[in-house]
């Protein structure tokens, strides 16, 4: 049995008759009492009655703190909404039933939460079902059968990673439960049309708010879609855009007027800057270091999604991809997927997605590498969304601590380096073929220098000594010229033959000095047979000498690395220092000095000696680094053997270490920086003496004295507007002080009321009731008493003269002005309110 009218089993029909008794207290307050609307709750809950009860009465509940009853007329939603988000509907299905059509592709899930409240995406969802239920209930009486139900048409093109945004899934899901408790059977079917690759996702994330009952109404539908439709809903009622001949009274196929599109909602609409979200970790990534989170993805077409906030400053954020889980590697190492970039998390919760389409185990790194004074720490939610109907999209994760990433500088004597290995008899010809036509089986294993503590390591006398190994040879082998082309280069010091199995030994070979246009010189090393006095090469890349020349430092190594990293640490705080002291104006100074904290005074009574001189501080410090770069740029290019290299190097230490950092740092903190290297400041000033003295003096005489910044009226005042929402004053506080500073500018006619806009009193006027109640509800307490013209002013009335007044006596107001007799001043419409202020005060 259907469980509907006219189609019910005896237990329903009991159950219905037990329900209707049971819920009777609450019957009038419902939509209808029909046995079609109490079958609905039935239905929903199994025919539990119970069940079926406690769900009415909480809709009932429900409807009253919505304003159910007359939302469609008294509740208009929010501007944005009815702009900006899609759905409407459009002409009814095959049976009569409404059709209602949700646009999902233009929807701007994030824009809309950012300028409308969720309780105003439920209240425009709660009116929609009530428009809808009264368009059954009209249908109904025009077909004279029972509609309840609509079908809905959900156009997922678009479908994007922008529409699983966690806090628009949460939202979503709170409109698909509200519709489940208070409109049940309110969906006859949901056909999904165009849906794109990422809909098995997207379904996850929602089917969990659906009932079974209402799964099973669900139909996505393939490239047929359009023949699909129509077998339900008549191609008159059916838009021209979804293959019907439906369309706008202007031709729109879209049908706007009644299907609103959605679209992209300008920031203007934005209520809020982010949306707060509950995160389900945190990790704290060291300065210098990363922190690397590692998800295994089985299959293509999963989601990755993430949401984090940083506290500390902004964070850089990338995901790669590696094919070992568990194995930690840096990031140039591994594939990568979304390119690392830094992200102000500090300010706004970033989030994202990423559809993985290959499995693999994809790293998710939290980037703080780039900041050496401060740690991060770090907020973050991440999930997997699974594409397959038959698992519940349950997030996975497995996670790999962060690594820091440590860089430094070390110094050493230099590398072994290894020149020959395997070295093959013969010349020009196979090795076998060479040891058939000279009778011999010997072979040269290797070859290496006795000494290689440096590169190219030579004796005292130039002589370089190597050993010769042999085996499984009875035949004489001697090692006496280089090929049969002799080099005068290198001379063999002596002989030494093999004549037995095993043997080895070493020989002295003098090397000449390279020429200077040389940086390097390859020989090759000969055998001789003494059968045919043959001379063979030992191989084409084997039994080579390479000479290159021993590099001479300016200074030992070790030290020469210490010294650049020394002037690069003064290189940044000579630039810091620049930007940082004189940035510090003088009047500044002694301003902090009056009513700044206690640290503030500290600081600049330290700063504010040397800063009253500051074409000699500028002098000092603008000297100390060009020598330093200088210096830096010299010793670099001595260091790297490369003109080309000292400048690529010293350019990005200077850039980065010499002025990005320092200057960021001392644009911010210039008053503690300044104070706390006073001594060093000092110390340059008096080392740099001789010279920035004498040009400081000469741009004194030439610019004058350094007076500070100076304010005037109309500066001081923008400036108090400007700072507004960092200073401690508030509006009124600076409303008198921006009054006060345009006393001297602005006339009485500028402040003063216009006649036409005052309250004024005849002067025949009788103080009874009406009268004295108008001047009081006027609320002023001075009010002009007029003769004849309004513009004839004659008298001044204080509301405080009538504390004794009888409106039943009906008193003259001139009886009351000639009493009191307050005198009415007159003044030009050009005076000056200082001038005016003046006034005042001398009147008592």
């Amino acid at each position: 049995m259907s469980g509907r009218v006219g189609d019910l089993s005896v237990k329903q029909t009991e159950a219905l008759a037990l329900f209707r008794e049971r819920v009777q207290d609450v019957l009038p307050q419902c939509p209808s009492q029909s046995d079609h609307f109490l079958l609905r709750w039935l239905r929903a809950r199994n025919f539990n009655v119970q069940k079926a009860e406690a769900m009415l009465r909480k809709h009932l509940e429900f409807r009253k703190q919505m304003k159910a009853d007359t939302i469609t007329t008294d509740w208009k939603p929010p501007e944005v909404l009815e702009k900006f988000f899609s759905g409407g509907m459009c002409g009814y299905d095959r049976e009569g039933s409404p059709v209602w059509y949700d646009v999902i592709g233009p929807v701007d899930p994030k824009g809309l939460l950012l300028s409308a409240s969720k309780q105003d995406f439920i209240k425009t969802k709660v009116r929609d079902c009530e428009m809808l239920q009264k368009e059954c209930t009209s249908q109904s009486e025009r077909l004279g059968k029972n509609v309840e139900s609509i079908t809905m048409i959900y156009d997922c093109e678009g479908l994007g990673l922008k529409h699983l945004w966690k806090p628009a899934i949460e939202t979503y899901g709170e409109v698909l439960t509200m519709f489940e408790d208070n409109y049940p059977e309110g969906l006859k079917r949901l056909l999904v049309i165009k849906a794109p690759k990422l809909f098995p996702v997207a379904y996850n994330l929602v089917k969990h708010f659906l009932s079974e009952d209402t799964r099973r109404k669900i139909m996505v539908l393939g490239s047929n879609w359009q023949e699909v439709l129509k077998k339900y809903i008549d191609p008159e009622e059916l838009p021209a855009i979804y293959g019907g001949k439906l369309t706008d009274p202007d031709g729109d196929p879209r049908c706007r007027t009644r299907i609103n599109q959605g679209g992209l909602v300008p920031e203007t609409y934005y209520a809020r800057e982010f949306i707060k979200l509950q995160y389900d970790q945190c990790v704290s990534v060291s300065r210098g270091s990363s922190h690397q989170l590692e998800y295994e993805i089985l299959a293509p077409g999963c989601v990755l999604r993430w949401q984090f906030s940083c506290e500390g400053g902004d964070v850089g954020f990338g995901v790669f991809m590696k094919k070992k889980l568990g194995e930690w590697m840096k990031a140039s190492q591994m594939q990568e997927v979304m390119a690392s970039q830094r992200y102000n998390a500090h300010l706004v919760p970033e989030d994202g997605s990423l559809t993985c389409a290959e499995p693999g185990v994809y790293v998710l790194r939290f980037d703080n590498t780039y900041s050496i004074f401060q740690s991060k720490k770090v907020s973050f939610s991440v999930e997997v969304l699974l594409p397959s109907n038959d698992n519940q999209s349950q997030p996975e994760s497995s996670r790999s601590p962060g690594r820091d990433v440590q860089k430094g500088w070390y110094g050493g004597k230099g590398i072994t380096l290894t020149f020959i290995l395997l070295l093959w008899p013969g010349a020009c010809v196979s090795p076998a073929e060479t040891a058939a036509e000279a009778g011999s089986e010997s072979r040269v294993f290797g070859m290496r220098l006795e000494r290689s503590d440096k590169p190219a390591s030579t004796t005292d006398d130039g002589i370089v000594q190597f050993m010769e190994v042999g085996d499984d040879s009875d035949e004489r082998e001697r090692f006496n010229r280089t090929c049969a082309e002799f080099t005068k280069d290198i001379v063999i010091k002596g002989g030494m033959n093999v004549n037995s199995q095993g043997t080895s030994g070493v020989l002295g070979v003098k090397i000449k000095l390279l020429r200077k246009s040389e940086a390097q010189r390859d020989y090759a090393l000969c055998i001789r047979n003494d059968q045919d006095s043959t001379w063979y090469l030992l191989g084409e890349n084997d039994g080579r000498i390479r000479v290159v020349e021993e590099k001479k430092y300016m200074l030992p190594l070790w030290l020469q690395v210490i010294v650049i990293c020394c002037l690069l640490v003064l290189s940044g705080m000579f630039s810091g220092l620049n930007l940082g002291l004189m940035a510090l104006d003088p009047m500044e100074l002694r301003i902090v000095q009056s009513c700044g904290t206690e640290k503030e005074k500290k600081y600049a009574r330290k700063i504010e000696p040397i800063r009253r001189k500051g074409n000699y501080l500028l002098c000092s410090l603008l000297l100390g680094n060009v020598l330093v770069n200088t210096t830096l740029t010299i010793l670099l290019d001595d260091l790297t053997g490369s003109g080309f290299g000292a400048v690529v190097a010293s350019t990005i230490g200077i850039v980065i270490f010499g002025e990005i950092v320092p200057q960021a740092l001392c644009s911010r903190h210039g008053l503690a920086v300044g104070a706390n290297t006073i001594m060093l400041t000092k110390f340059f000033m008096l080392a740099t003496f001789p010279l920035s003295y004498p040009i400081s003096k000469l741009l004194d005489c030439v610019l004058g004295q350094e007076i500070g910044t100076v304010y005037n009226r109309e500066k001081l005042v923008e400036m108090l507007k400007v700072t507004e929402p960092y200073n401690d004053l508030v509006k009124e506080e600076l409303n008198m002080i921006q009054g006060a500073l345009e006393l001297r500018t602005k006339t009485v006619e500028d402040v003063m009321t216009l006649l036409s806009n005052c309250f004024m009193i005849h002067s025949d006027a009788v103080l009874d009731f009406n009268t004295m109640s108008e001047i009081m509800e006027s609320g002023y307490t001075r009010i002009p008493v007029y003769e004849g013209e309004r513009t004839n002013i004659v008298d001044i009335l204080f509301v405080k003269d009538l504390a004794f007044v009888d409106p039943d006596d009906c008193t003259t107001l001139k009886t009351i002005t000639k009493f009191y007799n307050h005198p009415v001043h007159f003044v030009f419409h050009d005076t000056k309110l200082d001038s005016m202020l003046e006034e005042f005060k001398k009147v008592e």
